[in-house]
């Protein structure tokens, strides 16, 4: 069983320890042990040409800027990033005369509502919107609304008021906090910020998978170019991240 949040926690494994105690315990699944070594090259060979993804920075809606607006503007939405999907009608996000569904919808909401005035890089901001204000930030341009939109928003607030209680009303001062530590990172976010939390139990342990959590410390990573904000000493604690959709 999945759970959100610490209130069932025991003993942990980390998500790289969780995949390794899932993986020596698993029932249904096993490791192709033969298969890593050449895929583990080709990634090496692709990432060495360049032919394996694109830099961070290159995605249309991604912010351009090293500064603290966009460590705001990452933490922001990592904490939404989750279920797009509709059974039928798509959730469409219009902006700057292009249409945007999935992750992409959900990074053009944001940066429409920056220009429209909207501030939601400001914890005070976001501490104080309304379901109302909520809904017309996340708007459609077609019928299907954003899934699960009233959780977005009660995340929007929580995590809002933790940020102006415990850190002066911006993410930054997390990363001040974990001196460089992705692993200390990890920790900090899915103890202060519970929704990062994801979790089961398999085989009587306690496993994580913190997906969006992994994906914050790697897309600052990868924003920042290992530097300033995005330096991690130890940023090859991180492992794959689980897709809901896999």
């Amino acid at each position: 069983h999945l759970t959100m949040g610490s209130d069932t926690v025991s003993k942990h494994l980390s998500p790289r320890e969780s995949a390794k105690f899932i993986t020596e315990h698993a029932d249904h699944v096993k490791v192709n042990s033969d298969a890593i070594q050449p895929l583990a090259q080709k990634f090496y060979d692709d990432l060495k040409t360049g032919t394996f993804g694109s830099s961070w920075t290159d995605i249309s809606m991604h912010p351009k800027t090293m500064d603290v607006s966009t460590v705001r503007w990452i933490f922001l939405v990592d904490s939404l990033n989750f279920s797009f999907w509709t059974e039928t009608v798509k959730y469409v996000v219009s902006f700057r005369g292009e249409t945007h569904t999935g992750y992409m919808a959900l990074c053009a909401a944001v940066n429409r509502a920056l220009e429209e005035g909207i501030d939601l890089l400001d914890a005070h901001v976001l501490a104080n919107l309304t379901l109302e204000q909520t809904k017309h930030i996340f708007r459609s341009a077609t019928s299907a609304e954003i899934p699960l939109l009233e959780t977005r928003h009660q995340l929007m607030l929580s995590n809002a008021e933790t940020l102006l209680k415990k850190y002066n009303g911006c993410f930054s001062n997390c990363l001040t906090s974990c001196k460089g530590s992705a692993a200390d990172l990890l920790e900090l976010v899915t103890r202060d910020f519970p929704s990062f939390d994801d979790r089961a139990v398999f085989k009587d342990q306690p496993v994580t998978f913190w997906k969006r959590a992994q994906i914050l410390v790697a897309d600052l990573w990868l924003a920042f170019k290992g530097q300033s904000f995005g330096y991690f000493k130890d940023i090859d604690s991180l492992t794959a991240f689980a897709d809901y959709r896999v």
